[in-house]
């Protein structure tokens, strides 16, 4: 039988706390990012979500943000006693010998990763496209949306209204997305808010520089030791510009690139994360403190 359940996402956490706390034993919970719920408050939703926060406060042992930013969030939720914040992990053995799927021709590759949903604006990734496409100083360039989701016929469609518009390809859901990571020359992160994304640590990893909004775990991730670009102006002509001077200073590029896969390999493995969950089961298990 288990000693501990750990549940990760919104109905889980729901069933799997009320679940331990039948069977006698403790659980805990990640949070990945920021909640998204209804802003009427009679919305069917929003009672969920009143009782989710309810079961991680009384019921739960431990809530598990993977970024400072997120745990200083959640300080308005949850008792502080209970937040301990725990980074993702990367193993580093699946980023071995990936090869990218495009030509090495001399087009510089700009892409986006991920499901296509509201928070992850690539609605706005295709705004920047457009805006890069119309400079014609700018060298060849070429556009990746990498991921499916409810968006894609909307986004589709947008595309279709772009001048350049067959510049910018939709690859679908790639499971796993690393060469395509790889094989691209700058990753856009546009998100409106990011908890610490897979993606981008793959991404250090690969030596694939990224270019993120200013927002959430992002800065925790790549303003430390300058290791990627990070864009204030959350709009298509900040990342633009971001984007503009970005390639026209290849060492720059490098160097991002360099500095971003030290980072990830020093701060952020998977048997790092891993040996972190493991002291912190132990503390719940054996009924210590775990703040």
């Amino acid at each position: 039988s288990a000693d501990i359940v750990h549940t990760h996402r919104f109905k889980e956490n729901i069933l799997g706390s009320l679940a331990a706390a039948r069977c006698g034993i403790p659980s805990v919970r990640t949070v990945h990012g920021a909640q998204e719920h209804s802003s009427r408050w009679w919305h069917p939703k929003n009672t969920l979500f009143v009782l989710n926060r309810l079961l991680g406060s009384y019921l739960q042992s431990a809530v598990v943000p993977v970024t400072n930013d997120l745990r200083r969030q959640l300080l308005s939720e949850y008792p502080a006693k209970k937040l301990v914040a725990i980074p993702n992990g990367v193993s580093f053995e699946h980023l071995q010998d990936v090869h990218s799927p495009w030509p090495d021709d001399g087009v510089i590759k700009i892409g986006i990763v991920g499901r296509l949903t509201p928070v992850k604006r690539v609605d706005l990734f295709l705004s920047i496209a457009e805006s890069l496409l119309a400079d014609s100083s700018l060298p060849a360039l070429a556009f990746y949306v990498i991921g499916d989701g409810p968006l894609m016929d909307s986004l589709q469609s947008q595309v279709c209204g772009l001048d350049g518009g067959d510049c910018v390809t939709f690859c679908g859901h790639v499971a796993p997305a690393y060469g395509y990571i790889a094989g691209l020359d700058v990753l856009v992160m546009c998100s409106d808010h990011e908890g610490m994304p897979m993606t981008v640590l793959e991404s250090m990893y690969l030596a694939t520089p990224v270019v993120a909004h200013r927002v959430g775990g992002l800065l925790e991730l790549l303003e430390e030791d300058d290791c990627g670009v990070l864009v204030e102006n959350h709009s298509a002509e900040g990342y633009a510009q971001a984007l503009m001077e970005l390639l026209g200073q290849p060492e720059r590029l490098q160097g991002l690139a360099e500095r971003a896969k030290r980072r990830v390999v020093a701060t952020y493995s998977a048997e790092r994360n891993a040996q972190q969950f493991v002291a912190l089961y132990s503390r719940v298990v054996s009924g210590g403190s775990v703040g």
